[in-house]
């Protein structure tokens, strides 16, 4: 059985997704509480509402969004996805806070450097952004790249920004590892 929680940080309203595996997705926020909740019953529509259980996965989020950097330790329940996206994820949610890494050097610890495409691919599909940091993966020359979730590069931007990061005029990252 599926639940999720709507909650409000100081971004905006957010939704997240769990069952007793763990948290199966997280809506980015939005101004909006009813953009939040929409793809939380368009994906699982017999998802039951619980906010108790999902006060323990809503703090943390309050808590980044005011600015703090919580750990996210939640257990995490990927069991719908391939064994590949599964691997980028766990090098992409070692990417500490305030730092970033190339999709080239996420495909070299894969053994492979030339499957920027690919690891992009994986990082789309993400159904964890925040917990699994995909914000944090940018190009080898600097460029953000891309990002599926609310206003695309702009919001990664955003983000980066907010944990840190600097960012030229051209919006790339001024020093990537």
């Amino acid at each position: 059985m599926e639940y999720y929680s709507i909650f409000n940080t100081d971004w905006g309203w957010m939704g997240i997704v769990f069952n007793n595996a763990g948290l199966l997705t997280i809506v980015l926020p939005d101004n909006n509480k009813e953009f939040a909740s929409f793809p939380i019953i368009e994906k699982f529509p017999h998802a039951q509402p619980n906010n108790d259980k999902g006060e323990i996965f809503s703090k943390k989020f309050i808590h980044y969004f005011s600015g703090k950097n919580p750990l996210f330790n939640f257990k995490l329940d990927l069991n719908a996805y391939t064994p590949f996206q599964k691997k980028v994820w766990k090098i992409t949610s070692r990417i500490k806070y305030g730092e970033v890494s190339s999709y080239s050097e996420i495909g070299g610890e894969l053994g492979n450097k030339n499957i920027a495409r690919a690891i992009g691919s994986a990082l789309k599909k993400n159904p964890l952004p925040i917990v699994i940091p995909c914000h944090r993966v940018v190009m080898a020359n600097g460029e953000l790249g891309g990002f599926s979730a609310n206003s695309g590069t702009k919001f990664k931007a955003k983000l980066l920004e907010f944990e840190g990061i600097k960012l030229d005029k051209k919006q790339r990252v001024a020093i990537v590892k």
